[in-house]
């Protein structure tokens, strides 16, 4: 990540394990630490391509990668807020909760699926 250093780095995806492990344990057990940390890891280095600046988008981002799905961020109507230059990068992880529809996150969740709640649970809230 382009603000952190690789030990803050590191330590930052370590806390973002945790607290995952801690939000869905039994359906975390899949992974490994090493697999988990590699998928924040990728979901991180995703996240940086929306110019975030601030760790709370980058776990946010991250959640959402298990919470909804991998490939979350390419649903149409989620890439437009995700990639609108007139709103600060951080802004825009907020927008999501507030502008997605629930059909838009269900369609985003169909790409690849939820390792992490019931369809019901693992979308933010804002159906729009």
């Amino acid at each position: 990540m382009r603000v952190f250093g690789e030990v803050s780095r590191d330590r930052f995806h370590k806390r973002i394990a945790d607290y995952l492990r801690r939000r869905a344990p039994v359906a975390l057990s899949i992974y490994s630490d090493g697999q988990l940390l590699e998928r924040i890891a990728v979901a991180c280095r995703r996240a940086e391509e929306y110019g975030f600046e601030q760790e709370s988008s980058y776990a946010a981002f991250v959640e959402l990668t298990f919470a909804v799905s991998p490939g979350f961020d390419d649903h149409p109507a989620i890439q437009t807020i995700l990639k609108e230059a007139h709103v600060p990068p951080d802004v825009r992880m907020r927008f999501l909760g507030e502008d997605i529809t629930r059909a838009e996150w269900e369609e985003a969740q169909a790409r690849g699926g939820s390792e992490f709640a019931a369809p019901s649970q693992a979308r933010p809230q804002g159906d729009g």
